[in-house]
């Protein structure tokens, strides 16, 4: 959805930076993609990053043996879950391991295959780049706890 406005030859007054963050926050809340705001001799535009709320982080080889590492799906600071993602720790595929949250958007990082956490790469409240490892798995081929 995109948003736009051209004033034409209308009188506007002058923005002030308190109004375009009020603009900005709007924005931010809103449905719309794309912002292009055109107010006397003031021009706003914006447009929103698309993010996968449903993104599931990629689990690859880490080189030390049969151990997995969980990426971030995105950028943003994560919050580890609390009991699930703890060193020895078993985790279930799918099972919630945090959330990375940056403004208002927050994607879920769950787990791909199930196994006991290796180690933690990050602590918890870390800002975090996409693809960058988030924690160590050992995989389970049972399907359980050992």
């Amino acid at each position: 959805m995109t948003a736009g406005l051209e004033t034409g030859r209308g009188s506007w007054p002058e923005l002030c930076e308190a109004d375009v963050h009020a603009i900005l926050d709007a924005f931010d809340r809103s449905g719309f993609i794309t912002l292009s705001l055109r107010a006397g001799a003031a021009c706003v535009a914006a447009t929103k990053a698309a993010v996968d709320q449903t993104a599931t982080p990629q689990a690859m080889p880490t080189g030390d043996g049969d151990l997995e590492a969980i990426l971030a799906p995105s950028v943003g600071t994560l919050s580890l879950a609390g009991g699930v993602a703890r060193t020895g720790g078993y985790v279930e595929k799918g099972a919630l391991l945090g959330v990375i949250r940056l403004l208002t958007t927050e994607v879920e990082v769950r787990s791909e295959v199930a196994g006991t956490v290796a180690s933690i790469a990050v602590e918890d409240g870390t800002f975090v780049e996409y693809g960058q490892p988030l924690l160590r798995l050992r995989p389970d081929a049972e399907g359980g706890p050992r």
